[in-house]
């Protein structure tokens, strides 16, 4: 995939991600019976750790998205410099070989009209 459309496909991901943790974070009842049921004499209750950890899905995953999406970008534009340097390269390159070319048809046409 070229990175306009990884961006985009990344992007895209990031909704069903920030939907997911805010319906979590939104719910007014444990989402798991099972859950609800355990007895603990310890930490917050159910609704509340089941609200922090929608809460961190929500923020903590946008986050990743948007490194990622940073990355992607990162990657894209060092992947333009060496390829704006590799141009620059071969037109230096070929700069060179005219340049050369230019001085050998200088010289001949030197010897030439000194002969002539």
């Amino acid at each position: 995939m070229s990175e306009p459309v990884r961006i985009v496909y990344t992007f895209l991901q990031m909704p069903q991600n920030s939907f997911l943790g805010l319906a979590i974070v939104s719910a007014t009842a444990p989402l798991y019976h099972h859950y609800a049921t355990l007895v603990r004499d310890w930490g917050p209750s159910v609704m509340e750790d089941q609200q922090m950890a929608g809460a961190a899905m929500w923020v903590v995953g946008d986050l990743i998205f948007l490194a990622a999406i940073l990355g992607i970008v990162v990657s894209w534009m060092r992947r333009e410099e060496r390829e704006a340097r590799a141009a620059d390269a071969r037109d230096d390159a070929a700069r060179a070989a005219i340049r050369e070319r230019e001085s050998r048809l200088a010289e001949r046409l030197s010897r030439e009209r000194s002969e002539g």
